[in-house]
């Protein structure tokens, strides 16, 4: 799925004005399909009751795709794909690191 349906982007932001550490944000592009373009930032993932709970928000939604879109099922088994392969990789690269 990785540089094929999604591509991976993170950024490290830090607050200049308050000297605060550079903190790591995550998230990624859909690469093709109905939802093409599109940009999530990931802001939490849980695991909550054999169940994981992802916090996101859009930086980029094509004019082409509705905000009704956003809320179907075809939208939600994506990110789901999506999410389970980030977290499969990370769990790998880390495991492959140690």
């Amino acid at each position: 799925m990785l540089n094929d349906v999604y591509r991976v982007w993170n950024v490290d932001y830090s607050l200049e004005e308050t000297k605060e550490e550079k903190v790591p944000h995550w998230g990624f592009e859909i690469l093709k399909g109905k939802f093409k373009d599109t940009v999530i930032e990931i802001e939490n993932i849980d695991y909550k009751d054999e169940s994981l709970d992802v916090g996101f928000h859009f930086l980029n939604t094509p004019d082409t795709i509705s905000t009704e879109e956003m809320k179907t099922k075809d939208f939600d088994e994506l990110i789901e794909c999506i999410i389970s392969d980030f977290i499969a990789r990370a769990i790998k690269d880390t495991d492959d690191k140690y």
